[in-house]
């Protein structure tokens, strides 16, 4: 699972070290960056070298860092994702930019389109966050029909392995994408979180 797998600190941990960071004590704002710094490393290391990692995770912390008084705690996942990932755009667009310059005018390659780059980078963090709140936010029963949902299994195919109705599996995923779209906002205006331009 990449929630797991880039070892990002679960939401209300988060909430509590930002709280804390926001307290303005020095030691505070250590602990937030040392239990980021694994998480955001792994997300640049998936994509680019080690080298590359750390420039982007020391730049996303330095960020975070200067945000800290702006992050809304119960939302600092969203928030920490989303400059994550602008980091990540930025590197990326700067890469495009410097490898055109370099490109001779009779070349035949075209450098890579950016569109693409942010549409997969958005697509695996938006998996992400609705595997995370499948596991922290949506409760037992809804659950299972909210994973059979995301395996792509009919409201048949749903009823019929968790032995109920039709109708009680259409009135669950009612409630589960009420609970996605509520948890997932962040998603729909990606650079914008809790009103603030990150």
């Amino acid at each position: 699972m990449l929630y797991a797998s880039f070892k990002w600190p679960a939401a209300e941990v988060l909430t509590r070290l930002v709280r804390g960071a926001q307290a303005g004590k020095t030691i505070e704002i250590e602990r937030l960056l040392q239990a980021l710094r694994p998480g955001l490393f792994a997300f640049y290391q998936h994509r680019l070298s080690a080298d590359a990692a750390e420039d982007l995770t020391q730049l996303a912390l330095i960020r975070i860092t200067g945000a800290v008084a702006r992050i809304d705690p119960v939302r600092a996942d969203s928030y920490i994702s989303t400059v994550a990932r602008n980091v990540l755009r930025s590197n990326y667009r700067t890469v495009l930019r410097d490898r055109a310059r370099e490109v001779d005018e009779c070349a035949s390659e075209e450098p890579a389109d950016p569109t693409t780059t942010d549409a997969r980078i958005e697509y695996a963090d938006l998996v992400r966050a609705i595997h995370r709140t499948c596991l922290t936010k949506i409760q037992p029963g809804l659950r299972e029909v909210a994973i059979g949902l995301l395996e792509g299994e009919s409201t048949n195919q749903i009823a019929a392995k968790l032995q109920i109705s039709p109708i009680t599996v259409r009135t669950r995923l009612m409630r589960v994408r009420a609970i996605l779209r509520r948890e997932l906002r962040a998603y729909a205006e990606p650079d914008v979180i809790g009103g603030h331009q990150v």
